[in-house]
């Protein structure tokens, strides 16, 4: 089999890099921002959004001209989520841990950089975690990181310690 591990589409790569930049924004954002953000010049910033906007999966205010990702992107995203067996299989004994232990019950995958939130069976409760699928958390600093670092790949845990971290929310560094 050929190795292509170093055969990259640059534009794909753009595109991608623009919609990961824009994911977590609550606001409709500048060309001249994302290209700030991400280094790029504007004007291929500008081409990337109206190719994305052609084919649905940004909109462009028509009033401020500024940009914002649509739920195509959640459909897509949940399309994948709902048709791998992994959710399908472990959704029916999530909802039993969580009417047994009356806790909120998520689904995450590693992968490079953290846990991915694959799924969430949420309790009723005035006390809600916001945390949604989709979501990368590191392993350093959540329940499931350290689930991962001390059940999983015996690989994981030496990298994580060779690795530099952020502090944590708290302002704590990673000591395991």
């Amino acid at each position: 089999m050929k190795d292509t591990s170093k055969i990259n589409n640059h534009s794909a790569i753009a595109a991608f890099q623009i919609i990961e930049e824009m994911a977590p924004m609550n606001e409709d954002v500048r060309i001249t921002d994302l290209a700030r953000r991400l280094g790029m010049p504007r004007a291929k910033i500008y081409r990337y959004l109206q190719t994305l906007c052609n084919i649905g999966y940004v909109r462009q205010d028509p009033v401020t001209e500024r940009y914002r990702l649509t739920l195509k992107l959640f459909h897509v995203g949940q399309a994948i989520a709902d048709g791998t067996q992994l959710t399908s299989t472990a959704r029916p004994v999530m909802v039993q841990l969580r009417d047994k232990a009356g806790l909120t019950c998520t689904l995450s995958i590693p992968e490079d950089g953290g846990m991915r939130v694959v799924d969430i069976v949420r309790v009723d409760s005035p006390v809600q975690i916001v945390t949604k699928p989709g979501a990368l958390l590191s392993f350093h600093a959540s329940a499931q990181g350290k689930v991962a670092l001390a059940f999983g790949d015996p690989d994981l845990l030496p990298a994580q310690l060779a690795a530099d971290h952020p502090p944590m929310a708290n302002g704590e560094a990673f000591d395991p």
